[in-house]
Parts: structure tokens; sequence; C-alpha cells
């Protein structure tokens, strides 16, 4: 039995309940009391997504943990006042705990991660994403222990680097180096620290730290991350890094390596991948399906190039926001054949010619953002929307060509906060208003050319008339 918004009041209810579900922004007046009141009577409750109960606490999630033996799936993102006792609660208690969310619950920190994933042994979701206090310590737990995983997020969180992810040298048997030149680091910080420093004036002092700095904290000393080639994630598909700025290549490498299925790769925000990245994501072939990389800046066309012709059956890709694509990009884009959605907004070198040959070679497209991309015309978009029977969503919003009288009455209302005189104008067309755009401009090419035949000045209008005055 499934409770949406709504407790259990008797106890045969009580007993029948398996899915538990309270969400946010309803107004069902569930508090953290109330479900304190309630669980101890649930013992069959496998699902239980708390969201929307926001006082949440430590208190009323053990109630249920150790009520509900058999409790499979938790969600509490957003419970801010969910700790640490809660997940060490969960790692020693729910054992057959295949998901858990804790997204948006910033008091966690790696050692109950950790705990969580060396004690979860059917653990196939792991959600932590805007958790600012994990860092490499139990993201190496994850991927060392947490084998069957399917769903790993781990977005905005600011604190993970390199450090957290295998490394790539541990697959060609440079190991040891590693860990050596750690070892050596370490021995040689103790000595400074135990030897020259008491022995040293002041001058001395600052002197030695150029040549011998002391590492900013126990992370920087950490040995790559040492997995056997044949240590392999095969059930990972969905993997969100957006927003991790201090990955680097290496990161990425690393994962591709020992997760070579991944079917869903969030890289949006990572400012600090390059083309190489992209060469790593092309080892996934034909596993990847979903791929986005906005604001990845320092990413070309030869990288996109490279990933686009590797990866042939790529449905959706996100490259807003990286300012060095070109036309070049969309070409080789365009010739992928199970193509859905594709996401250009902010790519300023982008021309006509990109959205003809979207037009010409995209016939599965379904839903296309071209906002802010300044230098199309009209006449592009026209001939888009007239060839890809198929398309459903157009955003094309800061067009200056879109400020055409009467395109706006076909767009979408601007959301609250839209600034028209730092955005441009706002165009998004949806579903059936796209052919109602389509018609509109046919009728208005059809004017343009009588009036032309008849040498008559062209004159636009906003209406759907045909006549010429």
């Amino acid at each position: 039995m499934k409770f949406t918004n709504l407790l259990p009041r008797t106890s045969e209810t009580c007993l029948l309940i398996e899915h538990l579900e309270i969400l946010p922004n309803r107004k069902h007046g569930i508090t953290d009391d109330d479900l304190a009141s309630v669980l101890p009577n649930c013992p069959n409750i496998e699902t239980a997504i708390l969201t929307g109960v926001p006082d949440l606490t430590d208190r009323t999630v053990i109630i249920l943990v150790r009520a509900a033996n058999n409790l499979k799936e938790l969600d509490v993102s957003g419970c801010q006042q969910v700790s640490n006792v809660t997940i060490f609660e969960l790692a020693s208690q729910a054992t057959a705990l295949e998901s858990i969310k804790l997204n948006n619950v910033p008091s966690i920190t790696d050692p109950s991660i950790s705990a969580l994933t060396l004690s979860l042994a059917h653990l196939s979701v792991l959600e932590l994403c805007n958790s600012p206090f994990l860092t490499a310590s139990s993201a190496r737990d994850i991927w060392t222990f947490a084998r069957k995983l399917k769903k790993l997020r781990l977005a905005r969180c600011s604190q993970l680097t390199d450090k957290g992810f295998p490394s790539v040298s541990s697959s060609h048997g440079e190991v040891d180096t590693g860990i050596r030149s750690a070892k050596a680091a370490k021995a040689k910080t103790n000595v400074f620290q135990e030897d020259i420093i008491p022995n040293s004036s002041s001058s001395d002092y600052f002197h030695l730290s150029e040549v011998h700095p002391r590492p900013t904290s126990w992370l920087d000393i950490l040995p790559p991350l040492s997995l056997p080639p044949h240590h392999i994630l095969r059930d990972l598909r969905h993997l969100d890094l957006s927003y991790c700025y201090k990955l680097t290549d290496n990161a990425i490498a690393g994962a591709v390596a020992h997760a070579p299925k991944i079917q869903y790769l969030n890289l949006t925000g990572c400012v600090e991948m390059t083309d190489k990245s992209l060469e790593s994501i092309s080892k996934l072939g034909q596993s990847l399906d979903v791929v986005s990389l906005g604001h990845v800046e320092s990413v070309t066309d030869k990288g996109v190039v490279t990933f686009a012709r590797a990866c042939p059956r790529l449905k959706s890709i996100d490259l807003s926001f990286c300012s060095n694509l070109t036309d070049m990009s969309v070409l080789e884009i365009g010739t992928l054949t199970h193509l859905r959605r594709l996401s250009l907004v902010g790519l300023h070198a982008l021309t006509d010619n990109a959205l003809l040959f979207l037009a010409e070679h995209t016939p599965t497209l379904m839903r296309l953002h071209v906002s802010q991309c300044n230098q199309l015309s009209l006449e592009a978009v026209h001939t888009l929307i007239s060839r890809l029977t198929n398309l459903e969503h157009l955003s094309a919003s800061g067009l200056p060509s879109l400020r055409r009288l009467g395109v706006k009455r076909f767009s979408e209302s601007a959301p609250s906060g839209y600034d028209r005189r730092l955005q441009g104008p706002y165009r998004v067309f949806i579903g059936g208003k796209i052919l109602e755009l389509r018609l509109f401009l046919d009728k208005e090419l059809r004017r343009r050319r009588e009036a032309e035949r008849r040498n008559i000045i062209f004159t636009p209008r906003s209406d759907d008339s045909e006549d010429l005055y």
C-alpha cells in the first residue's frame, strides 16, 4: 500500500503500508513529531521519501530504520537537520538499503559516507549533491567498495578533487611510483618540521619553506587511488559530477576506465577540464546516451568531433557556453542519427550554416536550445522549423532577428525575473506554437515573393493576412 502526503491512522493500515511519500510544497501539515508517533507501528515500509518534512530529525529517521527491517529506499534530501548520526545508524541497521538520497544535507561528512559504502552490500543509488564537507576521502571508498552502484550523483561537492577518483596510472602498473612519491613527500615534510625548523632562524624558515613547502592538509599527500584493471563498476550508468570545479581531466579518465558502461554523464561547470576529458569520454563508445558539458570553456571543436564520432548513439548533448566552439562541432553532431536534444546556448560563433545543417540531417531532433546565439537569422530558424517536423521545443531567446514583428505572439511568456534589457527578447516555442510560427513565416515568405514579383515595397506585418497592404 502506498501513502502520499498522508499518514496511516489505524493499526491495519500501519501494517499494510509499504511506500510512504511526503513530498515538499504540499499543504499536508505533516511534521517530524507526527512521523515519529506513527513510524514505530509500520514494520513493512520499503520506500520512504521524506523530502516534504523540513523539520525531520535524526530521531525520527532512526525510529524508521529500527522499525522497518526491509527498508530499501530512503530519500531525505533537503532535510537539513539530519546529520551523521542518521547515516551511521543506516550503516549499522539498514542492511537491505539499496537507494539513499542525501542531497542538500549539508552536515554530512566523510566518515559517515565511508561507513555507509562499507556496510551496504546492495547499494545501487547514492546521491550526495551539495555536500560541502565531502572530500576525496569518502569518494575513494565509494569507488572502492560500492561495486553495485548504478547511479552516483556528487554535483556541487566543491571539495572533491582528483584524489577521490581512480588513477589511470593504476591500470598501467605505476601505482607503486605514486605511493613512493607520496611517502617521500611526507618524509621530507616530517624532516622539515622536526629537524630544520627548531634550529633555524625566522629568515631561514621562510627560505626553507619555499624549498620544502608544507602540504596544506593530509589530503595533499594521499597516494593515487590504486585500483586493479579488473576492478570495474559494471552497473554504473549515471554519473553526475556537475560543478565540482576542482576536478580535472585525470578524474574523468579514471572514472571512465573503471566504469566503462556509463550512459548519462554530467560534467557541467567542471571548468578545469579540457579536450583530454572528451578523449576519455569517447572511450564510452556506444554506451553513452547523454552528455552535458555546459560552461566547460576550454573544450574545442577538436574534442567535440572526437567524442561525437566515437559515441554514435548519443541522444542528448549540452554544449552551452563552451565559447570556443564553432559551426564545426554542430556539423559533426548533426550526423548523429539518434539525436533528440541539443543545447547550444551562448555559442556566439554559431552561424546559419549550423542551423541549416541540423535542418537537413537531424530529423529525430525534438528539443533545440540556441538562445544567445546572436548571429542566427530568422530565415535560418524558419528553414529549421519547416524541416524538423518532430521538433517540440525551441528556445531562441536573445536572438536579435526574433524581434521581428508578430513572432512574439507564438512564444511562451517570460518567467518572473527575466530581464529583457540584458538578455534580449524572450522567445521559447513549444508544441503547436512551433507549427503556428512556421505557418506565419510561410505566409510572410509568400507575401515577400509576391511583392518582389509585382515590384512593390514589402512591409512586414504581425497578423496572418496575406494581403500586401
